[in-house]
């Protein structure tokens, strides 16, 4: 009994719904595709890519046999996207995502992944044939078009917030508000000069802290960081939280 390997499982796939018979011609069409092609066992590890596909992930065809192809996958999509890969094969159904593989170099690929099982005249998964289409920069134009709403949306509001008629902090914590939400912000503060007194004092505060009162409600110029950066008047970059 000969065992079907993954080339002549897709070739019967490509007969089926292309009509091409011919094995060179089957062949070129799959080295040659302008997609990324995949073949997977039926328990769902890779056996076959093409060079589109080997292309878009940035990885040789050695790295993505077996579940190898899963660590090329962005951190941030890997368990999701492997989670829902197992739940397909395990029930034997299409697979269709939207997500991201990380290259060696750390160039970030979208692809939408598409697969649908083969099966047997009796209906039996014998494996699984998909593509990766890459659609990077139509999610780079998605993303640029969001951002873009995000601070139009963001400027209306801060418009009506100072067209408001209220009072100054009320304003001001308002934006704060807003940018917070708009800008994805963890925290915002805002603290203006009481020169009289050289304390800064606490206007605005949205995120994860919108505490007003003491300790940092008010602080002398010279103390904390924020003290720090009003008595030297130079930007301060950090990655830590202030003050």
């Amino acid at each position: 009994m000969r065992v079907l390997g993954p080339f002549d499982l897709l070739k019967i796939q490509y007969e089926q719904n292309l009509g091409v018979t011919d094995e060179e011609c089957f062949r070129s069409l799959v080295e040659s595709a302008p997609v990324g092609i995949f073949f997977n066992d039926a328990e769902g590890q890779c056996m076959y890519t093409n060079p589109r596909w080997r292309e878009i992930v940035g990885i040789c065809y050695e790295e993505g046999l077996g579940h190898g192809w899963r660590d090329a996958i962005a951190p941030e999509d890997r368990e999701s996207v492997f989670t829902e890969w197992r739940q397909c094969v395990e029930q034997g159904r299409k697979f269709s995502r939207e997500f991201r593989f990380r290259r060696p170099n750390g160039e970030v690929r979208w692809v939408h992944g598409r697969a649908i099982p083969l099966r047997s005249a009796d209906g039996v998964v014998q494996g699984y044939v998909g593509t990766n289409e890459d659609i990077t920069e139509r999610k780079q134009l998605e993303l640029g078009l969001r951002a873009q709403l995000r601070l139009a949306t963001l400027h209306a509001e801060i418009g009506v917030a100072l067209n408001s008629g209220n009072s100054l902090r009320s304003i001001l914590q308002e934006c704060a508000t807003f940018l917070v939400k708009y800008l994805d912000v963890g925290l915002f503060r805002l603290w203006t000069l009481n020169e009289a007194e050289q304390t800064l004092e606490l206007q605005a505060s949205a995120g994860l802290s919108t505490h007003s009162n003491e300790p940092h409600g008010r602080i002398p110029v010279g103390q904390l960081t924020i003290g720090l950066i009003a008595q030297e008047r130079r930007p301060h970059l950090t990655n830590d939280i202030l003050p």
